[in-house]
This record gives C-alpha cells, sequence and structure tokens, in this order.
C-alpha cells in the first residue's frame, strides 16, 4: 500500500518488523524443530528486536503521531493502537524474565508470540490505522509527525537486532 511521503519511514519500519515476525514463524516451523540453544538465540535476539526497535518505534507512533491526532483519547483506533503497545511490552517483558531465569521453552514459547502479536498489529495499523492519519490529517501536521517520528526510526539497527534466520532446509511448509 501507497503510504503518503511523511508517513514513508513509518512503513518501512513495519517492513522489518513483519520480517521479524515471519523469521519467528519459520523457526517455529523447523523440521526437526529447533534444540535449546537455539531456541535462546532465537529468544534472545527477539527480546533484543523488542528494544532495540519495538520500544522507540512505538514510543514515535504515541508520541509523534498519536500526540498531534485530532481525536479523543476514547476513540477505538486510538485505545486498539494503545492497547496494542501495551500487550506487546508485556509479552516481551515476559520474554525478558523467561530469559533471566534460564527458562527457555517458556523464553521460546514468549518469543513466538511476541513474533504473533506484532505481526497482527502491524498489518492493523498499515490497514486500519495509517489510511485514517493520512485521510484526517492535514499536510502540517503529518510534516510534524514526520520530523517527530524521523528520530526514532533506525532501520539499519532494527535490521541488525532481527533474529537469525534458519536453515532453509529445515523449514517446514509455509501453508
Amino acid at each position: 500500500m501507497h503510504r503518503s511521503d511523511p508517513l514513508q519511514p513509518l512503513s518501512r519500519q513495519h517492513h522489518i518488523a513483519l520480517v521479524f515476525a515471519k523469521t519467528l514463524r519459520q523457526w517455529e516451523r523447523l523440521d526437526p524443530p529447533p534444540d535449546p540453544g537455539e531456541k535462546r538465540v532465537v529468544g534472545e535476539a527477539a527480546h533484543r528486536f523488542w528494544e532495540v526497535e519495538l520500544v522507540p518505534h512505538f514510543r514515535a507512533e504515541e508520541e509523534g503521531l498519536l500526540g498531534r491526532w485530532h481525536r479523543p483519547g476514547t476513540d477505538s483506533l486510538v485505545t486498539r493502537v494503545l492497547q496494542e503497545h501495551v500487550g506487546i511490552h508485556r509479552v516481551a517483558q515476559r520474554l525478558g524474565r523467561c530469559l533471566r531465569q534460564a527458562d527457555i521453552e517458556s523464553a521460546w514459547e514468549e518469543a513466538l508470540r511476541l513474533g504473533q502479536c506484532v505481526n497482527a498489529h502491524v498489518r492493523f495499523e498499515e490497514r486500519h490505522w495509517l489510511p485514517e492519519l493520512e485521510a484526517e490529517m492535514d499536510a502540517d501536521l503529518l510534516a510534524e509527525a514526520e520530523h517527530g517520528i524521523g528520530h526514532a526510526l533506525d532501520p539499519e539497527a532494527a535490521e541488525r537486532a532481527l533474529p537469525p534466520r534458519p536453515d532453509r532446509e529445515r523449514i517446514g511448509d509455509e501453508h
């Protein structure tokens, strides 16, 4: 979907988040399944992606876009965006706790859940929230938003934080 120029950096970051989610789905379908060492590496990478990419990304959306959008806080789109941000933070916090406790199986489950939540959230924002923003915000507000979010988005850092991709020969059927 084509985005207005000011929101294109955000959509590029969304693409990286979808790569993150897809990579985790691929790990989930491995045959044979990942061993505990692989699960630990992927779990740690998923947590690092949350710290490096998702925390600043959410902050940029909340401060740079929601803070400029003239909709009441009780609006259903605003509420959903914020609730999903909080939900993803909670999954990532559980993932971090499991990693610190060396509970690799629970960390693995939380990493997979993080990928699922990120995938659903990005698709919601791209299909519903960003089109509403573009329709309702004038060019000046969008330009302010671009300045507000641009400093927080670092595609190179996000790409470096992605979990390693699994060996292609071990990935099960995509369907």
